[in-house]
């Protein structure tokens, strides 16, 4: 039994609606036997499971609604209904890292990024404010040099305020979130938007720039 590609876009759209994104899960489709898995790479005792049982459907979580450390499991008669149980589980999930639940490239850069980020000192750890400002800084200064390839090369800068705006959520949590969480979603944000607005000869150009600025990750 697997999912339907626009049931599976549903479920990736709600972990994109929180400040850490799809990036910070290990999600897969695969039905076996979960139609639905979805792991928090950064601590996999936290995830979100759904399994057909019986004629009904389960879906497993951990943190549940009272225990962070005991999965909890609820049965459905319909899958819609489990799936949904996603998004109280990402506020929980958010709860317990303690941070607020707010709802909403190069590939090799991406993983040097990605390294640096597994190397961070106490990466559990939330980012001193000292730290915080730095890192605000650094992510300003990307936006500016994005903002500056769009003057360039006149494209529509479409997007870019939402980019702002998901960033300043993410500044807003540095001081609460694991700093591995929350500069591999901010990371994530950069990454995902210059994707999509940039060809590959603009997308080498801006990287090397964002590269200079944001380091390899592991500046906190």
């Amino acid at each position: 039994m697997k999912l339907r590609r626009g049931v599976q876009d549903e479920v990736l759209s709600t972990l994109d609606r929180t400040v850490l994104t799809r990036h910070a899960f290990d999600v897969t489709f695969d039905g076996s036997p979960y139609v639905v898995q979805v792991v928090f790479r950064d601590r996999p005792e936290f995830y979100f499971n759904v399994e057909p049982w019986d004629r009904n459907f389960k879906a497993t979580e951990c943190p549940g609604d009272y225990f962070a450390d005991s999965e909890q499991e609820s049965f459905f008669d319909d899958i819609e209904s489990a799936i949904n149980r996603v998004s109280g589980w990402l506020d929980r999930l958010l709860e317990e890292l303690g941070g607020a639940a707010p709802r909403p490239t190069a590939d090799q850069f991406r993983d040097e990024f990605e390294k640096g980020l597994e190397s961070l000192p106490e990466p559990e750890t939330p980012l001193t404010p000292v730290q915080a400002e730095e890192w605000k800084a650094k992510l300003d200064a990307a936006v500016e040099q994005i903002e500056q390839l769009h003057e360039q090369h006149e494209i529509n800068t479409l997007g870019l305020h939402d980019l702002r705006a998901e960033l300043d959520r993410l500044k807003g949590q540095m001081t609460s979130l694991p700093k591995r969480t929350v500069l591999r979603a901010a990371g994530a944000r950069i990454f995902e938007y210059v994707d999509k607005k940039f060809d590959a000869a603009l997308r080498a150009a801006i990287e090397t720039a964002i590269k200079q600025t944001l380091g390899p990750g592991g500046g906190g």
